[in-house]
């Protein structure tokens, strides 16, 4: 999965892996970020939902998911 570097850096500080998210990303399915933030593998952390909103947003931004506030649809999995 391609991300923005802030974002990549992000998502290793906090220990968020790809495969967890890419897991995530079934075809017209709902994510709602408090949920997503919450499933996290391992020990959580304070960072998790802004962590959450920062790596879905980029995933909107990349027309990968729609935003209606905290919840999100996907519109396509990444290759």
């Amino acid at each position: 999965m391609r991300r923005s570097k802030p974002v990549r850096r992000r998502m290793e500080r906090v220990r968020l892996g790809d495969g967890f998210v890419r897991e995530l990303l079934r075809d017209g399915s709902l994510l709602d970020a408090n949920e997503v933030a919450l499933q996290w593998p391992g020990c959580p952390n304070k960072n998790e939902r802004p962590v959450t909103i920062a790596v879905l947003d980029a995933l909107a931004d990349g027309g990968f998911l729609a935003r209606d506030g905290d919840i999100y649809r996907v519109l396509r999995v990444p290759e």
